[in-house]
């Protein structure tokens, strides 16, 4: 999620402040989230077409082009 939201702050000019770390740390805490798109794709009968980062990427420029 990080990755996901630095990389459009870059890709804006860093127009807001994500306010990253500024939560002290809690019990019981996820610090790390991953996700197998392979069991989706079995489950579903699908295959992604396009990387997370790549789409990220081609959603800003489309939205930035209207």
């Amino acid at each position: 999620m990080r990755e996901i939201a630095v990389s459009a702050m870059e890709r804006f000019g860093n127009p807001a402040n994500l306010g990253l770390g500024e939560i002290p740390y809690r019990e019981n805490e996820i610090w790390k989230y991953e996700m197998d798109v392979g069991s989706l794709g079995r489950a579903a009968d699908w295959t992604p077409r396009i990387e997370l980062m790549d789409g990220l990427k081609e959603i800003i420029e489309t939205k930035e082009n209207t």
